[in-house]
C-alpha cells in the first residue's frame, strides 16, 4: 500500500528555492475544528445535508437541524492571499471523513466516514486506494450549497434525451433508471484592478468620388491615423478552476454558478456528500488568473482603439 504523502499534520510551506517544496509541521493555529459527528440525536441513524430542506435531515425519524450559518453571497468576506495568509488558513474538513486516490487519474476524492464506493467519480476507473482523509488539506473558506435534488436531476435528463428520436431507447433507460453524483467542486476567485496603455494605426474607411471615363465613380479607401489610449478594468471574483481532473470544456459548461449564494463553509453541507480537495494551488491558479485578465484586458484595449467611427486595426502594442 502506497504512503501519504505529506504526511498527517503536515503542509506545504514557503520555498526560496524554485521546484523545492518544503513541508512543515501543522502549528497550533492550522489545526483542523474539531470533527462534527452527524449522528441523530434523536435515533442514532446517520443525517445527511437535504438539497430541499436547506440542513440536516434524517431519513429514518424526520429530524432536521437548519444550517448553523447564513448565505452570505457577494459580502463574503475577501482578503489578500499571501503566502502568510495562506499558511493561517484553516484545514482539514471539520469531520471525520474517509477519501479515495484514483490509481488511474490521480483524483484525491473524499466521502463521508464509512461511504463506500468502487469508482472513481470522474474516470470511472475501479484502481482505487481507500485510506482516511487527512486533517491537512485546504479547507474552502465557502461553499455554494446544492440546489437541484437527483430527482429532479433525472427527469431533466430524460426529458433531454427524449427530445430527439435518433438516441436510442437503452441511452434513455439508463438516465431513469442510473445515479447521480454530487460532487463539490474546489475553485479559487480573484480580485484585481487592471490599467493599460495600447498604441497603434487605426483605419477609416472612406469614399471618395472622381470623375474617370466620362463618368463619376466611387473609390474607397483607407485613412490610418496612429492613436493612443488606455483602458481600464476591474475584475470582480474571478472563477478559477482548483482542479485538474475535469477538462476545461465541461467546466467552461457548469461554471455558471450564483455567487449570490455563497455561504460560510461548515461540515453540514458535505454530510452525504462527495467533495474534491484542492489540487490546484495558489500560485499556478494566480498565473491563470492573471493570464485570463491579460488577455480580456488586451480585448478592451482593441474595442476601445476600434471605437466610434474606425474600422481597421494594424500595428497595435
Amino acid at each position: 500500500m502506497a504512503e501519504r504523502f505529506p504526511p498527517e499534520g503536515y503542509v506545504a510551506t514557503d520555498s526560496a528555492i524554485e521546484g523545492i517544496i518544503i513541508y512543515k509541521p501543522v502549528t497550533k493555529q492550522e489545526e483542523a475544528q474539531a470533527t462534527v459527528d452527524f449522528s441523530c440525536p434523536q435515533c442514532g441513524a446517520t443525517t445527511a445535508y437535504s438539497i430541499a430542506d436547506g440542513g440536516l435531515k434524517c431519513t429514518n425519524c424526520g429530524y432536521y437541524e437548519p444550517p448553523q450559518k447564513e448565505i452570505v453571497g457577494k459580502g463574503a468576506q475577501e482578503f489578500e492571499f499571501t503566502v502568510a495568509t495562506l499558511e493561517q488558513a484553516a484545514h482539514g474538513w471539520g469531520e471525520a471523513r474517509s477519501e479515495i486516490e484514483c490509481q488511474n487519474c490521480l483524483a484525491v476524492t473524499v466521502l463521508d466516514h464509512g461511504q463506500l464506493t468502487t469508482k472513481c467519480p470522474f474516470c470511472g476507473s475501479a484502481k482505487l486506494l481507500h485510506r482516511e482523509a487527512g486533517q491537512g488539506q485546504l479547507r474552502p473558506r465557502f461553499i455554494i450549497p446544492f440546489k437541484v435534488e437527483r430527482e429532479k436531476l433525472r427527469q431533466i435528463a430524460s426529458e433531454w434525451l427524449g427530445s430527439s428520436w435518433l438516441l436510442p431507447a437503452r441511452l434513455q433507460q439508463m438516465a431513469r433508471l442510473g445515479d447521480f453524483e454530487g460532487i463539490y467542486l474546489p475553485f479559487w476567485t480573484f480580485d484585481a484592478h487592471a490599467e493599460a496603455s495600447w498604441r497603434g494605426e487605426v483605419g477609416y474607411v472612406k469614399t471618395r468620388r472622381y470623375y474617370s471615363d466620362g463618368e463619376w465613380k466611387t473609390r474607397t479607401y483607407t485613412d490610418w491615423r496612429w492613436e493612443s489610449g488606455s483602458v481600464r478594468r476591474s475584475f470582480d471574483d474571478l472563477v478559477i478552476s482548483g482542479t485538474n481532473h475535469i477538462s476545461d470544456g465541461v467546466l467552461r459548461q457548469i461554471n455558471t454558478y450564483n455567487l449570490q449564494d455563497l455561504a460560510p463553509y461548515e461540515p453540514t453541507y458535505l454530510a452525504g456528500w462527495k467533495a474534491q480537495a484542492y489540487d490546484i494551488e495558489l500560485e499556478p491558479a494566480w498565473t491563470a488568473a492573471r493570464n485570463t485578465m491579460r488577455e480580456q484586458t488586451k480585448q478592451a484595449c482593441r474595442q476601445d482603439a476600434l471605437a466610434g467611427d474606425a474600422d481597421k486595426l494594424r500595428n497595435f502594442t
